[in-house]
Formats: structure tokens, C-alpha cells, sequence
């Protein structure tokens, strides 16, 4: 359930009988100080987190996943060499400098995860950034730490380069009649190439081009492709990651308009983009009273529709929705203004 439970004092007594189970968006809340802090959570096993901050204290909130997905809580699952669970944590304010530790039993280790050679990686937005590889500690149950965290997101278990690459930007900018795209790394382990894919709908997607990788760096490196003839209107774009040995992970999507007939391009803008749980709409087209706007996934499904003149200039929930990039169109007597936006988590 959607419920976030509270925790004060101290707490013991979590264990394979008795945890909080987190098996839909709740979370479970408590403050966290200079002292490890247990979040007694699971699904459908035992699987709690530790967290410590290096000064004073904050509140932070904790639930765990079963499975791993390429994209943090979204994309395709990833079913070798990694722990089969996601840990998500989030903070009420401030983050600090914290030192995560996270537990798991041999019963939820997938084909090929290999303990002595482990690490706790951090998906930071654009890919999973894996630290420095060590071994696991005690004895199954298992743990591993990971210090210095300063940023959070979903955490998992991986090994022998199971989530290899950081994508640290990826953005498309439509240049006269072409579109340039441009992404850095900070971490590569394997990887082969890039495959770029673009769509004219967010959901069937085209391979257009491939850029060779770098095989391992720990360097920041930077990357551009050109797509000499986009399509007219809406051009959806991602990157397909893929390793020597065939294992692949998909970026996050990415549009650019480009000029088409009857299209009022740029007239809806949004403040502030990337949003949180509100946003705020402005047009330069006229609105008329009856006028709607739809707001769409990348999947081109729509997920919100508001009455135009009601949603413009005023802050519009967007609470319910995931983090993702959404299209909003608003259809008027001028044509049709589109926009897009991010949602961020």
C-alpha cells in the first residue's frame, strides 16, 4: 500500500519473521543520526538497510524492491550477477554524507553473482555507478557497505561488471534541419558500443546509428552522434547500451520538435523543468474557453487532461506520476502548442 509508516527511538527485533514489508510505494521513515540506523524492511524476504551520517542528523525514508531493472525503477530487469533486490532510499531535506549497509541471503544472489568480487552499486539517473569491488561480509545472511554517498537513489548488488556504465548526460538539441546528440560517462566496465535509437511515437523505437564504446574507463568521456534527417514533428531518442558479451541497458528517452505544418512549435513552457510533485504551465497561445491539454508518457499513453484554462499559470499536482518525460499538447484556434517535461524522483 501507498502508506508511509514513522519510526522514533530505537528499534530491534527485525528479522526473517518480522519486518516491514514494502511491496508497493510505501516507505518507512526515521530519523538517522551519527549512529547506524536499522530500517527493518523487506518484501518477500528479509532484506533491511543501515544508514549512518558522518554529522548531526536527518530523516530518511527506505523501502526494498525485489529485482533489479536497468533504468533504477524502470527498463528491462537485469537476471545475472547481481543480488535480486533494489533497495530505494530517499531523504526529507538535506542528504548529508552517509554510509549505506545492506543485507540479503545466498536464496536472493542471481546466475553468476559472485561474492569476493561484489559491490553496492547507486543508480544516479543516467546508469548504475558501481564503486570499488570487495567481498561480502558474514555469513548469510550476507552485507556490503558503501561510504561517501552525498546523492540518493536506488542501490543494488552487482558483480563482475553486471551494471556497468554511468551515464552522467544525455540531451538532444535540434540544430537547423538536424538533431545532435551529446552523452557523457564517468565509469565504463565492457562496454562495447552504443546503439542510437529514435521513434516517432516514444514506443516503437529504430536503430539509426552506433558509436563505439571505450571497453573500461574511470574517466569522464564524451560522446556525439548527429541524425542527419529526423523526422518531421516529434523525434523520441535512446541510447542501447551494450557489453562484449551481448548484455545491453537502455538511457532514458530523450525528444526534440522539429518544424511540421501546422504545428506552433515552443508555445507551451513549464517552471520549473525538471519538476517534482508540482509544475507550472504558461502558453503564448490564445486559449478559448473548452480548450483541454493531454499530457503523455514516453509511451505516448495519456495520463493527465486538464481544462486549459484552468491549468495555465496555476501550479498542476504531479504527485501521481512517475519520474519520466511527459508531452503536453493543447490544441487551439492557432493550432497545436506542444512542450515537453521532466519528472523527477
Amino acid at each position: 500500500n501507498n502508506i508511509t509508516l514513522g519510526a522514533s527511538g530505537a528499534i530491534s527485533g527485525g528479522s526473517s519473521f518480522s519486518y516491514v514489508k514494502t511491496n508497493s510505494t510505501g516507505l518507512f521513515k526515521r530519523t538517522v543520526g551519527t549512529l547506524p540506523s536499522l530500517f527493518p524492511v523487506g518484501n518477500t524476504s528479509y532484506n533491511p538497510v543501515s544508514l549512518t551520517r558522518t554529522a548531526t542528523t536527518g530523516v530518511y525514508n527506505a523501502r526494498v524492491l525485489d529485482g533489479v531493472l536497468a533504468n533504477g525503477l524502470t527498463g528491462a530487469a537485469i537476471t545475472e550477477k547481481v543480488v535480486n533486490r533494489t533497495w530505494d532510499i530517499t531523504a526529507d531535506g538535506g542528504v548529508g554524507s552517509l554510509t549505506i549497509d545492506v543485507q540479503w541471503t545466498d536464496g536472493e544472489e542471481t546466475i553468476g553473482f559472485t561474492r569476493n568480487a561484489c559491490y553496492l552499486s547507486h543508480y544516479t539517473g543516467g546508469g548504475w555507478l558501481q564503486n570499488a569491488e570487495g567481498t561480502a561480509g558474514g555469513g548469510n545472511p550476507y552485507t556490503s557497505s558503501r561510504s561517501g554517498i552525498t546523492s540518493l537513489s536506488p542501490f543494488a548488488m552487482g558483480s563482475q561488471a553486471a551494471l556497468p556504465v554511468e551515464l552522467t548526460h544525455f540531451d538532444v538539441v535540434a540544430a537547423e534541419k538536424k538533431v545532435a546528440l551529446t552523452w557523457s560517462t564517468a565509469t565504463e566496465l565492457n562496454n562495447d558500443h552504443f546503439q542510437i535509437e529514435r521513434s516517432a511515437d516514444g514506443r516503437a523505437f529504430d536503430a539509426i546509428g552506433k558509436v563505439n564504446g571505450a571497453g573500461t574507463s574511470y574517466e569522464t568521456l564524451t560522446y556525439a552522434f548527429t541524425d542527419e534527417k529526423p523526422l518531421a514533428g516529434w523525434n523520441y531518442y535512446r541510447l542501447k547500451q551494450v557489453d562484449f558479451d551481448g548484455q545491453y541497458a537502455y538511457s532514458p528517452v530523450r525528444a526534440v520538435q522539429m518544424e511540421q505544418p501546422g504545428v506552433v512549435s515552443d508555445r507551451l513552457e513549464f517552471f520549473p523543468n525538471p519538476a517534482g510533485n508540482e509544475i507550472t504551465l504558461k502558453s503564448y497561445a490564445g486559449v478559448s474557453p473548452g480548450d483541454r491539454i493531454a499530457v503523455s508518457d514516453q509511451f505516448g499513453r495519456v495520463v493527465l487532461q486538464l481544462q486549459a484554462s484552468e491549468a495555465l499559470d496555476a501550479p498542476i499536482d504531479l504527485s501521481a506520476l512517475p519520474a519520466g518525460l511527459y508531452v503536453a499538447r493543447l490544441q487551439t484556434a492557432d493550432g497545436l502548442a506542444t512542450g515537453t517535461f521532466v519528472v523527477k524522483r
